[in-house]
């Protein structure tokens, strides 16, 4: 079974700018941050709650990043196409040596 999370609890956890690794949000918390006490080192610092930043996380995705298809364009189905039948053939010359 799987283990049950409370998402409420779990937003409200803080974490502070020296727990976080990304230079951009790093320098946001610790501008932008309250200071409380981090959820992760116990530290009294400038911290932002889970949910405050899982939003900007989310921001920054939609802005900078989009989908892009599972399956190949005609262009890339031509080229792997191509591709095996080269690298098929040039493993059978490799074994005929």
């Amino acid at each position: 079974m799987p283990p049950t999370y409370d998402i409420d609890k779990i937003k409200k956890r803080k974490l502070c700018f020296t727990c976080i690794g990304e230079a951009f949000l790093k320098d946001q918390v610790s501008k932008q941050g309250k200071c409380g006490e981090c959820s992760y080192c116990n530290e009294k610092l400038e911290c932002f709650s889970i949910e405050k930043l899982s939003k900007l996380i989310e921001i920054a995705f939609e802005t900078h990043y989009y989908r892009t298809s599972d399956q190949p364009t005609a262009y890339d189905y031509a080229m792997m196409k191509e591709f095996n039948k080269t690298g098929t053939v040039r493993a059978k010359q490799l074994s005929m040596q």
